[in-house]
């Protein structure tokens, strides 16, 4: 099975399972996935503000303690 074969079973695999969702955020959360899947089959690309975003989210980190330092 070809790389592009596993991205469209994928993608086919989380629309099946948001359709079979009972909460709209399962749902929501099923349907990013398949655009995930649909977007590497499709080749997409990061953009640049995309890359950017990480790149300051990185260099920002979250703000929180490391929760082992609170054990």
């Amino acid at each position: 099975m070809s790389k592009d074969e596993d991205y469209l079973r994928n993608a086919e695999e989380c629309q099946r399972l948001a359709t079979a969702s009972k909460s709209a955020p399962e749902r929501l959360s099923w349907l990013a996935l398949t655009e995930s899947w649909l977007r590497l089959l499709l080749g997409f690309t990061p953009t640049p503000n995309l890359d950017a975003f990480d790149a300051e989210l990185k260099a920002r980190g979250t703000q929180q303690e490391d929760s082992h330092l609170s054990h």
